[in-house]
């Protein structure tokens, strides 16, 4: 490995003029050459002046503009026009701690089988408080349920007698996928396993490609020590119901169940699968408030059923670059119970 790569930082911008004054100051101040930073904005035609904005305020950074086809396919678009031997995915309502990308990068000279790594994505409301570039005392592991459900495992760190105050920088961690508001990815992963999959529009495009990466045979691993300060849903569109939001991710989730799982998993867990989301919609509707996302939901199968063709098509291109089991990749879980499904996902599963 290169002692310093070339990175190329993509963001996706959509209408977010007011995230981009924050987020790109703060990113400048990364503790790396800035010859070696190479940075893209793709725009996803925008109509709040962002464009005009990036170019006249941030004159080191390419801005790429583009109709607004969702977050996987922008990145994909800044992909073919970057340079860098790593690629980092980002979206813009961030601010970044100085260390972030040295941190971020570290795992990859230790070992040659990390494809990817992220960093902890903490609160706006954290960074006044945080001290330093140590984590904070609790840690979120990303994690995914064999049934289909993305989810957080909470850990406390220990307190140790040299820094009471907070628990012990942990050591890099592999998870099964890290969150795509800010991911950093070696170039020849997407050699092997090709980009973000533009059938997801918004929601799941992140656990799509990390799960790809894994089945690969690449390492996936959450930096603590690497800290970056997230908002939270600027790329999404404010015209977006919460009904609109309920009928992608339940269509996604179909999607990748289908198109990644081996044929072992579907048949362990396809039953399981569907049980959960017929007892979810029929608790729907159950309740007169809740009916309409009940309908969102079985629009959504009804709109996975119809792209059968293209996810099948997807599936066997999918399937030939495992080497990896469904088996390993779910070992990184932490914690998982079907009891914990069904109350998370049914009992409490919508806005």
């Amino acid at each position: 490995m290169n002692a310093t790569p070339a990175i190329s930082l993509i963001f996706i911008n959509y209408n977010g003029r007011k995230h981009l004054k924050y987020c790109l100051p703060s990113l400048l101040k990364t503790n790396y050459p800035q010859e070696k930073l190479e940075i893209i904005v793709v725009d996803n035609n925008s109509q709040d002046s962002s464009v005009p904005f990036v170019r006249e305020n941030f004159a080191q950074a390419r801005v790429i503009e583009t109709a607004n086809e969702g977050y996987g396919a922008g990145i994909n678009k800044g992909l073919a026009k970057s340079r860098g031997d790593y690629i980092a995915a980002l979206n813009i309502d961030l601010k970044f701690h100085p260390d972030w990308l040295i941190h971020l990068l570290e795992p990859f000279k230790e070992d040659k089988t990390v494809g990817i790594t992220g960093p902890q994505l903490l609160p706006f409301a954290t960074q006044e408080t945080q001290q330093g570039s140590r984590p904070p005392a609790e840690l979120k592991i990303p994690c995914f349920s064999k049934y289909g459900y993305p989810y957080h495992y909470k850990i406390k760190m220990k307190k140790t007698k040299k820094d009471p105050a907070q628990g012990p920088s942990p050591k890099p961690l592999e998870t099964i996928w890290v969150p795509g508001a800010a991911m950093l990815i070696k170039r020849e992963v997407f050699t092997k396993i090709g980009g973000f999959d533009p059938i997801y529009f918004l929601y799941y495009e992140d656990f799509d490609f990390c799960f790809r990466a894994r089945m690969a045979g690449y390492k996936i691993l959450l930096v603590p020590a690497s800290l970056i300060y997230h908002q939270g849903s600027a790329l999404i569109d404010p015209a977006y119901t919460a009904t609109e939001k309920v009928f992608l991710t339940a269509q996604n989730s179909l999607i990748t169940f289908i198109k990644n799982y081996s044929l072992q998993s579907l048949i362990l867990y396809g039953p399981i699968f569907l049980g959960l989301r017929t007892a979810d919609i029929l608790n729907d509707l159950l309740r007169p408030h809740h009916r309409h996302f009940a309908w969102a939901k079985i629009k959504a199968l009804w709109s996975a059923i119809r792209k059968i063709g293209t996810i099948k098509k997807k599936r066997r291109e999918v399937q030939k670059i495992r080497l990896t089991s469904d088996k390993e990749i779910f070992k990184f879980n932490r914690r998982e119970s079907l009891l914990k499904n069904i109350k998370q996902k049914i009992l409490n599963a919508n806005p």
